[in-house]
């Protein structure tokens, strides 16, 4: 059974891996989200663990993928 970090954290590389693909950068994925660069960065990098429904739901709206995509 995998740990509830490891799935944040895989979370968090697929969050990269999309924005990536759509050769966007931080700042301007954060300014769709709502949220700060800084706090994407760090969901990107697993240090900040509190991605909340509402803010997977635009992830998700966005770059339409379903939430079992994560």
């Amino acid at each position: 059974m995998l740990s509830q970090n490891v799935i944040i954290m895989e979370i968090g590389i697929k969050i990269k891996k999309l924005r990536e693909g759509k050769k966007m950068s931080q700042m301007e994925l954060a300014y769709i989200l709502g949220i700060s660069q800084s706090k994407l960065c760090n969901i990107e990098s697993n240090e900040d663990k509190s991605i909340d429904f509402v803010l997977m739901h635009k992830v998700c709206q966005f770059f339409e993928v379903g939430f079992d995509y994560f």
